[in-house]
Order: C-alpha cells, then sequence, then structure tokens
C-alpha cells in the first residue's frame, strides 16, 4: 500500500501523514493543542494509529458539540424565565392599555423582547398564559367588569378587550 503525503485540520488538531522515501517507512506526525506527536512504523500500524486518532477527535468534537448546544439552551431558557413578568407587572401592563386590550403575543414583545410559542418552549410559554389569565382576574375583581376575547386575523391568537359590568350586573356578581 502507498502512502502519499497529506494534512488534514481538523477541530482542535494538524496531522501529517508523510512518507520516509530514504527509510522507507510512514511517519504520522499530529499536534493536541500546543503538544507534538510523531509516529514511525508500518503502513498498517501508521493508518490504524492514524483512524484510532482521527476517531477519537470526531469523539471530542461531538461530545464538545453537544455540551455547547445543552448549554445554550440552557443559557437562553434561563434568560428568559429571568426576564419572565410578576403578576404585578402583567397587571400594570394591561392597565396601561387603551380599554385593557392586550393579546400574549404584544405582553411577549414587552417582557421578553421576542415571540415563545408552546412548541419552542412549553413551560415558560405555559406560566406566561397562566399568569396572564391570574392578572385578568384580579382586574375583573377590581373594576367589575369581565374580559371578552375576540378572534384576530392570525388563527390562534386572542385578543383580550375589557368591559365594565352594568350596576345591576355588578350587585349581583358582587353577591354571589
Amino acid at each position: 500500500m502507498y502512502v502519499s503525503n497529506m494534512c488534514i485540520h481538523t477541530f482542535h488538531t494538524l496531522y501529517m501523514l508523510e512518507y520516509d522515501y530514504i527509510c522507507n517507512m510512514p511517519k504520522l506526525k499530529f499536534k493536541i493543542d500546543k503538544e507534538e506527536f510523531e509516529a514511525e512504523g508500518t503502513e498498517e500500524e501508521i493508518i490504524s494509529l492514524y483512524d484510532r486518532v482521527r476517531q477519537h477527535i470526531e469523539e471530542c468534537k461531538m461530545e464538545a458539540a453537544s455540551l455547547s448546544s445543552r448549554f445554550t439552551v440552557r443559557t437562553k431558557e434561563d434568560e428568559l424565565a429571568r426576564s419572565m413578568p410578576t403578576i404585578e407587572q402583567l397587571i400594570g401592563f394591561i392597565l396601561s392599555k387603551p380599554k385593557y386590550e392586550h393579546d400574549i403575543v404584544e405582553v411577549e414583545n414587552h417582557f421578553l423582547k421576542k415571540r415563545i410559542t408552546s412548541r419552542e418552549n412549553e413551560t415558560l410559554y405555559r406560566k406566561l398564559s397562566f399568569d396572564l389569565q391570574k392578572a385578568r382576574k384580579v382586574i375583573e375583581m377590581q373594576k367589575a367588569g369581565a374580559f371578552e376575547q375576540q378572534a384576530t386575523l392570525s388563527k390562534n391568537l386572542k385578543k383580550y378587550i375589557f368591559k365594565p359590568l352594568s350596576r345591576s350586573l355588578t350587585e349581583t356578581f358582587q353577591k354571589s
């Protein structure tokens, strides 16, 4: 088997596989971090060593990518969780709108600065939705009215508009 000169660049290693024409022996030179290694042997030994080192580097790259992606996802989730509004903040936001009109997209954009979906981040989406529901209940009790759902052009998006109850309904509502 003839081994020609080749150079392979990987994640953090430079391999040099060369053939020593004087000694008739292939050499494998490689560098891991700042350490340099050189191996001599038969063609089969060098090729076997080359394959093992390359496989090890690929495994390290995959592990590093896996750890990196897991860390990145957690960091993004943690950032979003930290910027989740409290119920008091939600109440303040809703009360600042005309007719207390709001939808979940407005709330997400205001507090989280991005849109989250139930598919993308189910727990945070559900928490925000549940907290919005609580905030609406508090406002309904404080302002003697009820929120009415209205469909929007977006298929699954609901807009909530506050409707005050009439005096007779308010009295009935407070008695029960």
